[in-house]
């Protein structure tokens, strides 16, 4: 008996055909309130995610940095 698995089904890569990755946004928000000030860093993929954003002490949370990350466009070999 072989130690490998059972054979895939399906497609085994992590996206599905045709390249599903969007962009992603990466943001640092910090808490709006002085006393909590706590940072999360949130990733979202799209700006309404971060402005619905809270902190766990319920305050609204204030963007300080986004990094926008896109997935590069590579040529398809055939």
């Amino acid at each position: 008996m072989s130690g490998a698995g059972p054979a895939c089904k399906r497609s085994c890569g992590p996206s599905g055909s045709g390249g599903t990755l969007a962009r992603v946004l990466i943001a640092t928000l910090i808490c709006s309130d002085e006393d909590c000030a706590q940072e999360h860093d949130l990733v979202a993929d799209d700006l309404d995610a971060l402005d619905a954003a809270a902190c766990a002490c319920g305050c609204t949370l204030v963007v300080l940095t986004i990094s926008d990350w896109s997935p590069a466009e590579l040529p398809l070999l055939v």
